[in-house]
């Protein structure tokens, strides 16, 4: 039965879509009345129709069985995007489709795409945000990237602005200038899905709490939205790596300058003395901001050090100028920190003290202990005997 369905919907969608006059549109009515009585292979087979075919007549018959299908059979809604899904490049006539108006969409803007998703964070639903967000790129119609765009510049769906983020943090942790053009082109301009990101108010969301291990990247879009102050929902040991990267390559000065504000104007905690480790390590970037920016770690004891590490020689020795107060705290310093001390003074040939011995552990066994009056049996000479 199964196989005769197939072939007798593929015969009247063939005529549906390849011939104009009253045959499309009595194919398309066979279809309909065919989809009522069963679900497979006829949905296909009305979307194909509703996409392709030369009569307007034929379309708008599927797709008002469609439009039927969708609103009172939830079930069906299903079969229906996956049928559009597996033409691949969304047509026009499938995003008009999925962006008309409804009612029961709990999420903005309400319309069938947006009110067929899932609610959850991590389930796409239904229908496949990546797809959508796809297509709003790089569909071939300019007429459907529009109607997408539309729907993404405003959405404040969950699966839909995870879907942006993560091409998003994708882009940032590409080796290739701006992630090969996915957020920057080749001029520096910004592409369509910055632009929707930047544009959509919802589009950054700070960490859940139920996130083991969040992404520091969407820092950078909330810097770029002109929230730095977004930055403390992040792990500093995550964040202030990833805003030196961005840093580091080839990108805008729209994108870069705003992140390095943000590195500059550090309050003291967790995230500036990430940055100072960074400095202390070798890292260009880091030590010249550290430097103009005149950042110092929190602990007095390490200043010597730090200023040591990074080569900033004249604060170096105006506060320590016989390098009395590096040898002071030395016993403090770590193995890590010792080797930058070493690996900075053989290079620039500054003298540092050396490093502290471990102290000595006594070798002698302990005596026995000689407790009067032991337990009485001869010849102990006061010793206690056990076990005898």
């Amino acid at each position: 039965m199964r196989i005769w369905d197939e072939l007798w919907a593929g015969r009247w969608e063939r005529r549906a879509t390849a011939r104009s006059g009253p045959a499309a549109p009595r194919a398309a009515g066979r279809l309909c009345r065919a989809y009522r009585r069963r679900t497979y292979p006829f949905v296909g087979a009305l979307v194909r129709v509703m996409c392709r075919a030369v009569d307007e007549r034929a379309a708008g018959r599927a797709r008002a069985a469609l439009e039927q299908a969708w609103d009172g059979e939830p079930s069906a809604r299903g079969a229906i995007w996956y049928a559009i899904e597996r033409m691949g490049d969304l047509p026009y006539p499938a995003a008009l489709f999925l962006t008309a108006p409804v009612r029961d969409s709990r999420f903005v803007p309400a319309v069938r795409l947006v009110g067929a998703l899932s609610g959850g964070r991590h389930d796409d639903g239904l229908l496949g945000a990546d797809h959508i967000v796809e297509a709003a790129r790089s569909a071939s119609d300019p007429r459907t990237r529009r109607a997408v765009q539309d729907v993404l510049r405003v959405t404040d769906h969950p699966a839909l602005l995870d879907a942006m983020t993560r091409l998003f943090t994708w882009s940032l942790r590409s080796r290739q200038q701006g992630g090969d053009g996915v957020l920057w082109d080749r001029e520096g301009r910004p592409t369509v899905l910055t632009h929707l990101l930047l544009e959509n108010p919802h589009a950054y969301r700070p960490p859940q709490p139920y996130e083991a291990d969040p992404d520091a990247e969407p820092a950078v879009l909330a810097i770029l939205k002109g929230r730095p102050d977004a930055v403390a929902h992040h792990d500093a040991r995550r964040l202030v790596p990833v805003l030196l990267s961005v840093l580091e390559r080839r990108l805008p000065a729209a994108v870069s300058e705003p992140c390095r504000r943000v590195l500059r104007d550090l309050p003291p905690g967790p995230a500036r003395e990430v940055l100072c480790r960074h400095a202390m390590d070798g890292d260009a970037t880091a030590r010249a901001i550290a430097a103009d920016a005149g950042l110092r770690p929190a602990d007095g004891k390490r200043l010597p050090l730090f200023l040591f590490c990074t080569e900033q020689w004249e604060a170096y020795d105006r506060i320590d100028p016989r390098g009395a107060k590096l040898r002071a705290y030395r016993r403090s310093y770590g193995d890590a920190d010792w080797e930058r001390l070493t690996e900075v003074a053989e290079r620039t040939g500054r003298a540092c003290p050396p490093r502290p011995r471990p102290a000595r552990t006594s070798s002698r066994r302990t005596a026995p202990t000689f407790r009067p009056g032991g337990t009485g049996t001869a010849g102990t000479g006061g010793f206690s005997v056990h076990g005898v």
